[in-house]
């Protein structure tokens, strides 16, 4: 499973470099490679390939989307403003890196609907799926199948600072705690692509 996470811990690296003087556009491009790699680790791992693939147990009932997605709304401001901000703000030597903000345009349009589709699909099937169905078969318990992967996905935004890294394994354990409820990837797939998309428009 570590392997599967390995882009995207590495991608901070090209992220700092290419944000101090390379065109905007090449730090997205990094980051799409980055999830499209850590997609086809998932799928060439013949024992990641197998829990990956299961479909979901029931279809999605649509009324089940807005309560989870408003609580993981409330749940990233709440912890944006008394958590990330003042890490950051007493720690701003940790913040090495800040996505590039896009105008209107060509590269935003794309942004906000394939690219931020693709963060939300790659991230949730990596450390929501695989990391759920991989521990449980482990006999890990239930709070450490919440947690231990939300770490992971935390860490995975390293180059942000320490209030990033706090708030996204927060996220990621309201995620996990989303998927395990409702059994459902989708679910938790569509909530972190409205996250993402509030987070960024």
């Amino acid at each position: 499973m570590g392997l599967a996470f390995a882009p995207y811990y590495l991608n901070d690296f090209a992220f700092i470099r290419l944000a101090a003087d390379a065109p905007a556009w090449t730090v997205y491009a990094a980051d799409y490679l980055s999830r499209i790699a850590g997609l086809g680790i998932l799928l060439m791992v013949p024992e990641l390939a197998r829990v990956a693939r299961p479909p979901d147990p029931g279809p999605l009932v649509w009324a089940w989307i807005a309560p989870p997605v408003l609580a993981l709304l409330l749940l990233n401001d709440a912890v944006d403003y008394f958590i990330a901000r003042p890490l950051d703000a007493l720690l701003p030597e940790a913040v090495l890196f800040r996505y590039p903000r896009l105008g209107p345009g060509s590269l935003y349009y794309l942004d906000v609907t394939v690219g931020l589709l693709l963060v939300s699909i790659s991230e949730e099937l990596l450390a929501r799926r695989v990391a759920a169905r991989l521990l449980a078969e482990l006999g890990w318990r239930p709070a450490a199948i919440v947690v231990v992967p939300a770490l992971a996905f935390g860490l995975m935004h390293w180059s942000m600072g320490l209030g990033q890294v706090v708030t996204t394994a927060l996220i990621g354990m309201a995620l996990m705690a989303i998927y395990l409820y409702w059994r459902s990837l989708t679910l938790a797939v569509i909530a972190h692509y409205v996250l993402v998309l509030w987070i960024f428009i």
